[in-house]
């Protein structure tokens, strides 16, 4: 799903690097949408500092090459202090992560022949 995020939308580099940071360091919606430049050592320590929400402990993760590579494209395009931005250049809400288009089942159905044989769906209600 993350590598297909890429080929999707008109954010696609954008969705893809938000989906690999949600996915790896357990981010919430709500904390996803408040990374900032700032948190971010894409140099020498290669870290990333966490800011969680709901009274959960900040950290200080490492991040993988593929990671950091991606965030410098991303920075290189940017002009906010935010990593996440709309069209507009202000944060993405939340409502724009967890009913992204990306995230519906739907979606990901229609995107089976980008995933690797035997992937499937699975359907919780």
């Amino acid at each position: 799903m993350i590598a297909a995020a890429a080929k999707v939308g008109r954010n696609g580099q954008r969705d893809q690097v938000l989906l690999r940071l949600m996915y790896r360091h357990a981010l919430r919606a709500g904390e996803a949408r408040q990374v900032r430049w700032t948190d971010f050592d894409l140099d020498i320590g290669r870290t990333f500092h966490v800011r969680r929400l709901k009274g959960s402990s900040d950290s200080l993760h490492t991040l993988d090459r593929d990671e950091v590579a991606a965030l410098r494209k991303l920075r290189d395009i940017s002009d906010s202090h935010f990593v996440f931005t709309s069209e507009r250049g202000g944060r993405i809400s939340p409502d724009m992560i967890a009913g992204s288009e990306l995230l519906k089942r739907d979606h990901i159905r229609s995107l089976s022949g980008l995933f690797p044989s035997g992937f499937s769906v699975c359907r919780r209600r």
